[in-house]
């Protein structure tokens, strides 16, 4: 299972300048993990998104497997 965190926004300039911050930061995943994709558009459009934050939200996301097994997985929604 892999792991998320995601950054929900009003605007979608922020939530499309926060994915290219994530681009370049340092990776999220641990002891061997890496980075899978990172994404960022309208609430509505990610599952991942609980329902009553999708609608009227932005989201950037980066999705990622902790260590070799990936037996640690993790959720973070940051709303900014």
């Amino acid at each position: 299972m892999n792991s998320y965190k995601i950054y929900l926004t009003k605007n979608a300039e922020a939530a499309y300048l926060i994915s290219r911050g994530l681009r370049e930061a340092t990776p999220w995943s641990k002891d061997g993990g890496e980075t899978i994709a990172i994404t960022h558009g309208c609430g509505e459009e990610n599952s991942k998104i609980p329902p009553c934050y999708q609608r009227g939200n932005y989201f950037a996301m980066i999705e990622y497997r902790n260590g070799p097994d990936d037996s640690c997985p993790e959720y973070s929604l940051v709303i900014c």
